[in-house]
């Protein structure tokens, strides 16, 4: 295993243990819960923007309002995931073909 893989895979665990110590079970304390369609989108997220959704979460006085948190989280996590995209799309040219004769 590489250390790029290694790297990978522990910052991987460390965004895991976010999601269900510092997010969802917060979240369950509050009396509500995760759907898997929310937990799916949490994962996509990268870990700064997790750790700053736990301590929204954390300030949260209502389950209601930490699942607004997280899901306003999610819809700008990806938002900017495909701003970024967009952007990378854009800085590269368009593939050049040239037919042999």
């Amino acid at each position: 295993m590489t250390t790029d893989e290694q790297r990978k895979r522990m910052e991987d665990g460390e965004k895991e243990w976010i999601i269900l110590l510092e997010i969802e079970m917060p979240i369950e304390r509050l009396g509500g819960c995760l759907s898997d369609e929310r937990k799916a989108g949490l994962k996509r997220m990268t870990k700064p923007e997790l750790q700053q959704l736990s301590q929204d979460v954390q300030r949260a006085p209502a389950p209601q309002d930490a699942i607004k948190l997280t899901v306003g989280a999610i819809c700008a996590s990806e938002t900017a995931r495909r701003t970024a995209d967009d952007k990378n799309d854009a800085l590269c040219p368009p593939a050049r073909m040239e037919f042999c004769p």
